[in-house]
């Protein structure tokens, strides 16, 4: 869990306790592992949070907060399709994933893919764009490192020098 998953997922804890009446650290530590173990079957502790368990403590936390907005609870559902959605935009641009798309699921529309498949496509653009820039500094041309071009020089001793400019 981020630090900022963290504040979000404590201060809509503590905003809920105070809907709630619960006062006090010792009743509220006892609501939080009650909450947790309803959530996931069993006590766990919040600072091992992965993305799938933040989304589902805030999926509760926000019916515990605004039990009539179903809005907000089934977006929040939809949170892990949504990040899928968001690493497969900025990985490359949408010509690029269309045809991906297409050559694996024979679908133009990603949004006809399951969750499954788009990590799959996710995956795939990912890798696809390590290899990319790989390639593309293992064939640099000859004589440059990172931002700086080296030219060899040759003083009047006749050693060889190489000078950055």
């Amino acid at each position: 869990m981020t630090g900022p998953q963290r504040n979000m997922l404590f201060r809509m804890f503590y905003q809920a306790m105070a809907k709630a009446g619960v006062r006090g650290k010792v009743a509220q530590e006892a609501e939080r592992e009650r909450l947790t173990i309803r959530v996931f079957n069993a006590p766990v502790s919040w600072s091992t949070f992965k993305d799938p368990e933040v989304d589902r403590m805030k999926a509760e936390l926000l019916a515990l907060l605004k039990p009539a907005d179903a809005n907000a609870q089934l977006r929040q559902i939809q949170m892990p399709r949504t990040r899928l959605l968001y690493a497969i935009e900025r990985a490359a641009d949408p010509a690029y994933t269309a045809k991906i798309v297409f050559d694996k699921f024979g679908t133009r529309d990603i949004e006809d893919l399951d969750d499954e498949q788009l990590a799959q496509i996710r995956m795939t653009l990912q890798n696809r764009g390590r290899s990319k820039a790989r390639k593309q500094f293992e064939h640099r041309p000859r004589g440059v490192r990172g931002d700086i071009v080296v030219d060899e020089c040759v003083p009047d001793d006749g050693t060889t020098v190489e000078t950055p400019f």
